[in-house]
């Protein structure tokens, strides 16, 4: 293992189903710890590997990555289904010449909420909620949800576990 951030360290602390052995990321379950090792060892290209854990589905998303002075290695980010996935947004907002509010609606939007709950959390009307998504679709050239989404979504970042390893 490279490198990892708190919330990955936090996670090993806490026995969840991966742990570090040797300064190598792995698998508690022996069977799931060769599958893994051989998955991280295969990857060429961005790939992506499913753990299960009883009733939980763990996702590994992972890719090649060539560190001057280094071996070759693997990014993995990996999350848990089921549980709150922690994300950010890059500011897309100023990107296409939102405003702060556009954007938060259009966050709200693309995170699964209805138009009549946006306008409770924000405490805005729903014609409001409904002015800010037109003014987006105008400003990022599209008709629909599903155009609107599939532009957006690319911002939002998944921060729940990283390791390189």
């Amino acid at each position: 293992m490279l490198w990892r951030n708190g919330s990955a360290h936090a996670m090993l602390e806490e026995a969840e189903p991966f742990l570090e052995s040797s300064g190598l990321l792995t698998a508690v379950d022996r069977p799931q710890a060769g599958m893994l090792r051989d998955f991280i060892k295969g990857v060429d290209e961005p790939s992506a590997w499913i753990y299960r854990d009883g009733d939980q589905f763990w996702t590994l998303r992972a890719e090649a990555l060539r560190p001057e002075g280094h071996p070759p290695a693997a990014a993995v980010m990996f999350f848990c289904h089921g549980r709150e996935p922690r994300h950010v947004w890059a500011d897309f907002g100023k990107a296409f010449g939102l405003t702060r509010s556009e954007t938060e609606v259009v966050k709200q939007l693309v995170g699964g909420a209805g138009a009549e709950e946006i306008a409770h959390t924000l405490d805005i009307s729903i014609e409001t909620v409904r002015t800010h998504i037109k003014r987006t679709y105008g400003k990022l050239a599209v008709v629909n949800r599903e155009q609107l989404f599939a532009m957006l979504i690319q911002f939002r970042v998944y921060l729940s576990r990283y390791f390189l390893g």
